[in-house]
């Protein structure tokens, strides 16, 4: 690695600490980098190893914030880490079946590895689980939208208003009609398509769940997604 390379990353590290938090756009930033270098692993661990020293540095005046920053940036580049040692086993197509938890671990590992955007046109979302790791992507920087059915959005239990608060942007049908749809496009390169709701009570159902990569078919799903962004869009009506 080059010096050049170790100044850089430790001025991004030291930008991000000047005041303790880790924003949206700097998480962005910072997966962004992290990802240059994900294959490198000599400079990810110059890059946690610095990390580290910034914050043994600074942790007796704030302990609190300086372990939740160090935390956030770990997360990153673990994540880094992780994605390179899956990357060959995530191209391939999965099927996934419940009853079991299968499904649901298939959906959390596709969005932890999100970089770029993530589109979701499901039925409902009542899985805490799923809608709290949304909210930390969310948080990251990384685009999240979400279409979802505008009678399902007032079910109790239904997480669309508490996603819409946090500030992700979200549109329903308003139609007469259900929109019944369950699929996911991530990065534009990943498509989970299936009967699986993303609901606590589906992990009792007889579902199932696909992850494929095929360009062609992820490129008519997003049309559809973009299609019906427009159609649902509040302000046409």
């Amino acid at each position: 690695m080059k010096y050049e390379t170790q100044i850089e990353l430790e001025d991004i590290l030291e930008t991000t600490f000047q005041d303790m938090k880790l924003t949206s756009s700097e998480s962005h930033a910072l997966r962004q980098v992290v990802d240059d270098f994900k294959t490198d692993h000599q400079s990810l661990a110059f890059l946690r190893n610095t990390a580290f020293a910034i914050a043994r540095k600074h942790i007796k005046a704030s302990p609190i914030q300086v372990l939740d920053w160090l935390q956030r940036v770990d997360k990153i580049i673990d994540n880094a880490t992780r994605n390179t040692n899956t990357r060959t086993h995530q191209r391939q197509p999965i099927a996934c079946f419940s009853p079991g938890t299968t499904c649901l671990q298939l959906i959390t590992e596709s969005l932890q590895h999100a970089r770029i955007s993530i589109d979701i046109c499901v039925f409902t979302i009542t899985d805490n689980r799923i809608t709290e790791q949304l909210i930390d992507i969310h948080n990251e920087g990384i685009p999240i939208r979400i279409i979802s059915d505008d009678d399902k959005s007032t079910d109790d239990g239904s997480d669309i208003q508490r996603l819409k608060r946090a500030g992700i942007p979200t549109r329903m049908d308003l139609t007469s009609n259900h929109m019944h749809h369950k699929f996911a496009i991530i990065d534009d390169k990943t498509l989970l398509t299936g009967s699986y709701n993303w609901t606590r009570g589906a992990l009792h159902n007889h579902e199932n769940i696909l992850r494929f990569h095929d360009a062609a078919m992820i490129k008519e799903y997003s049309k559809t997604f973009n299609q019906l962004w427009r159609e649902f869009n509040p302000n046409r009506h």
